[in-house]
């Protein structure tokens, strides 16, 4: 078997069997073609998403088709690049004053091509690789959370899928783990890095994602955009390693962090806290850290929700009496010592200063 009939086996093994892929191959192909025609150099994935019928959620497959139909030759394509934001076609010639030649009109093969679905990569056991991405959770995600806090905290600005991919290219750690999976994927590194981040974000968004309580997050444009829910900027390691991967198989815990991390209830009970005392001091100790650290312009205080762990079934509702300003140590103490209240945590350590 030569080479071009290798390739073709190996493609119409890899494309066999998924119905409908031939009408998205032939709807990406007049998109495409269309793109060429107008002489339109660059389009957003938002806009390419319109083009070919797709919607948000189902963006991400056509991504792949397009990478298909580039790596396997099912149509004539233009030459581009593919980036975070969008597709980038290269100038034509002629548009540069070299020749007239044109960008190549595309076509559909009357071949018929179907392909695969993407990989279904929310079911991957965190502590294995994605064969097809050839990365793993543990080492992805914890990447990721550290580079949201590094850059934003609380009230900030969301850090956005392009200043992730960028952060990944600048991070020390996160350009070897990319450049390490794209050895194998064959693909480049931003479509590498935007996969990572994808990843991510599926995960978040099924609730399988163990930063879930420590990170908010906002739809800009296409794509999702993260801001670290801690109340001060800290190192990036997350609040409470034990707490962080005790989540998966903990709903009780889960439901608790996602009270004590709610950033309204958090700016709220601060607020009214700081109004009413005048200070912003822990529950437990009495540590108030603008005595003890004059110059920061941030309390180092954390928001701890009263009520044990399991003790509310469901979503209630949460008044600020339902919240206690403790010190990061005091916090991590209680949760350790079996979610123990707030009253019997101060008797038990601090009895000199109730």
């Amino acid at each position: 078997m030569n080479g071009d009939a290798a390739r073709q086996a190996e493609r119409d093994r890899a494309l066999a069997g998924v119905p409908g892929a031939q009408d998205r191959f032939r709807r990406l192909s007049k998109a495409m073609t269309e793109l060429a025609q107008t002489g339109q150099l660059s389009v957003g994935w938002e806009e390419f998403g319109r083009r070919v019928g797709a919607n948000r959620n189902g963006l991400g497959s056509w991504k792949t088709y397009l990478n298909m139909a580039r790596q396997w030759s099912i149509f004539p394509i233009p030459e581009h690049t593919c980036t975070a934001d969008g597709i980038i076609l290269k100038a034509s010639k002629s548009e540069t004053g070299n020749s007239d030649d044109k960008l190549p009109i595309l076509a559909v093969t009357s071949q018929s091509v179907v392909a695969p679905t993407l990989p279904e990569v929310a079911t991957s056991p965190a502590n294995e690789k994605d064969t097809k991405s050839s990365f793993k959770q543990v080492e992805v995600f914890p990447l990721i959370y550290r580079l949201v806090t590094e850059r934003t905290f609380h009230d900030g600005p969301f850090v956005t899928h392009t200043d992730l991919v960028k952060a990944l290219q600048e991070d020390t750690e996160g350009r070897e783990l990319v450049l390490a999976t794209m050895t194998k994927n064959k693909q480049g590194f931003d479509w590498t890095a935007s996969n990572m981040l994808a990843w991510f974000s599926q995960r978040f968004t099924i609730g399988k994602n163990q930063y879930e309580a420590f990170l908010d997050r906002e739809k800009i444009g296409s794509t999702w955009a993260y801001r670290s829910r801690q109340t001060w900027r800290t190192s990036a390691v997350p609040p409470d390693l034990d707490e962080v991967f005790a989540m998966e198989g903990a709903p009780q815990l889960v439901l608790h962090l996602k009270r004590e991390r709610d950033a309204g209830m958090v700016k709220a009970k601060l607020k009214a806290v700081e109004a009413t005392t005048g200070c912003l001091a822990c529950e437990c100790c009495g540590f108030e850290a603008k005595y003890v650290f004059p110059n920061l312009s941030a309390p180092i205080v954390e928001v701890h929700h009263r009520a044990p762990l399991g003790t509310s079934a469901g979503v209630s509702k949460v008044t600020l009496k339902d919240l206690a300003i403790l010190c990061p140590n005091c916090h991590r103490g209680i949760h350790r010592s079996g979610g123990v209240s707030v009253e019997d945590f101060r008797a038990r350590y601090f009895a000199d200063k109730a």
